[in-house]
């Protein structure tokens, strides 16, 4: 820095000759020498996707001057990328399929330009010549399909469709080509496409089957086209699957590695649809799969949980394994909006859902809650929070079950399930009174760096009324539940609470819970 003109401070530059006198042989050489070796340049990327240069070409050249117009050409702040083919694909897709099948026969395979082709296929382009890509691709060798499989399996999912439209057997025949070779080999190019995720150094212990690792990898992409493709006939309810795509979605099922795993994910993530239109398939194929010694029951419940749609079929079915939904699910290392969703569930199922198809019973709702870790355990609590909120419903399903079923043991209450239970309590309108006395007894106090909580009861809903103004006796209550003995941080907030009780019930300053709170904020 200094070589280049910094002025340094007294102290820096005392620190520099210290630092210098510790190197043998000091050469200010050394550091021009590194800043001229270490120079870097910013600046932005621009890409010239023009296919001026190419697009009037004869077919035979467009490869090879394209790879030799395809550089980086640096320019001092700029660097612009010249990518002409993908200019060719978007202008004129005929040609740019046309250039690569040339080279094929001269056993020439870019990676790169059919990657572009299928990545930037115009969603205009004739159908007819969607056909003939398709063809094309399932005409290539293995290695390549294999090397290109992801390109593939996403063009396969937004054009298969169409192309069944135009030529359905060939179509169909196409595509059983390209899944033999993306499953050849053991299935070694149908990996997800969703990387490891490492923390400290470390592969983290998290679930491959979910629907993000389904949907990003090629079997899932296949499984979705072919199920877009049913979709695309508009199948009436009971209709059934037509025999040609149930066994190609049984076949896509057995593919080995990962691919048969996200095939069944992709299914049963639209479970409902399914069983709609061929419940008997989804009774003899699908349902099975969520048996928890069943091998696909980690990959069927991960697709389901994260498209979680019930019929009375789907709940009579799912009934016998919901209780046991919990602990079971942690088997998986789900991760955590997996297992919010599951808590949600049988929720629903244990109260206002209580009589459907799937109903639990008490004792199955309070293990299953026993069962949950805290992330769990608190989206449940959400949900009765939403429940209470939405279908205004706390006397009929909410009050009764939280008496009835949730658990009383004292290790399973906690500073962030009071914040959700306060939640809960400050979208209870009316019913605040009869709901705060079920709660109070799984009340510890909060974190004292905790304003949110308070927030609520000072700013309440607009559409319901403020329960600090309309219960100032059970609010102090609350308050006296729920404040830890160090307030330093919300001393704001629970003085305007207090200020907000007093000028509602001014005789409240009589109480002990209020002459608490004061002296903690005197305190304070």
């Amino acid at each position: 820095m200094q070589l280049q003109g910094k002025k340094l401070t007294s102290q820096q530059e005392k620190k520099l000759i210290r630092l210098i006198s510790s190197i043998k042989g000091w050469k200010d050489s050394w550091a021009s020498g590194f800043l001229e070796r270490g120079q870097r340049k910013s600046g932005f990327i621009n890409t010239n996707e023009s296919p001026e240069r190419i697009i009037h070409l004869p077919d035979n050249e467009v490869i090879a001057e394209t790879q030799r117009l395809t550089v980086t050409f640096p320019n001092y702040d700029v660097m612009t990328e010249t990518r002409p083919f993908i200019g060719l694909v978007k202008a004129n897709p005929k040609k740019a399929l046309s250039a690569l099948i040339l080279e094929s026969k001269k056993e020439n395979y870019p990676l790169g330009f059919w990657t572009n082709l299928l990545e930037y296929w115009p969603n205009e382009t004739d159908p007819e010549e969607g056909v003939f890509l398709l063809q094309t691709i399932s005409k290539l060798p293995e290695e390549s399909i294999r090397n290109l499989s992801h390109s593939i399996g996403i063009w396969v999912q937004h054009n298969i469709e169409t192309c069944h439209k135009i030529s359905p057997e060939q179509s169909l025949r196409y595509f059983d080509e390209l899944v033999c070779a993306i499953n050849s080999q053991n299935g070694s190019a149908n990996r997800s496409g969703i990387a490891d995720t490492y923390q400290f150094g470390k592969k983290k212990k998290t679930s491959q089957k979910t629907y993000e690792h389904a949907r990003n990898g090629p079997i899932g992409e296949f499984t979705i086209g072919l199920l877009k493709s049913i979709d695309s006939l508009k199948l009436e309810t009971n209709q059934g699957i037509p025999h040609q795509f149930k066994t190609r979605l049984e076949r896509l099922t057995k593919s080995p590695n990962e691919g048969g795993f996200h095939a069944i994910t992709i299914i049963a993530y639209y479970l409902s649809w399914i069983d709609k239109i061929d419940p008997n398939w989804a009774k003899e194929i699908v349902f099975p799969w969520f048996d928890f010694t069943h091998k696909n029951s980690e990959a069927a419940w991960h697709g389901f949980l994260s498209n979680p749609k019930f019929s009375d079929n789907i709940g009579t079915e799912l009934k016998p394994y919901l209780p046991h939904l919990f602990p079971k699910i942690y088997i998986w290392n789900p991760a955590d909006e997996t297992t919010r969703i599951a808590a949600q569930i049988i929720i629903y199922f244990s109260t206002i859902w209580k009589d459907d198809p799937g109903g639990l019973d008490s004792d199955q709702a309070m293990n299953s809650i026993r069962q949950m870790k805290e992330v769990a355990r608190i989206s449940a609590v959400q949900t009765l929070r939403n429940i209470v909120k939405e279908e205004n419903d706390s006397k009929n399903h909410v009050i009764p079950f939280i008496k009835s079923t949730w658990p009383k043991e004292m290790s399973l209450r906690t500073s962030d399930l009071s914040d959700m239970w306060i939640m809960l309590l400050t979208n209870s309108g009316n019913a605040f009174p009869e709901l705060f006395k079920t709660v109070k007894k799984f009340l510890i106090p909060i974190k004292s760096n905790n304003n949110t909580a308070l927030f609520s009861l000072l700013y309440p809903n607009s559409e319901k009324p403020c329960i600090t103004k309309t219960f100032p006796e059970s609010v102090l209550e609350l308050l006296d539940a729920i404040i830890p003995e160090e307030v330093s941080e919300m001393t704001y907030e629970l003085q305007k609470i207090l200020n907000l009780i007093i000028e509602t019930k001014p005789k409240i300053v009589e109480k002990q819970a209020y002459r608490r709170l004061i002296r903690l904020i005197e305190k304070a």
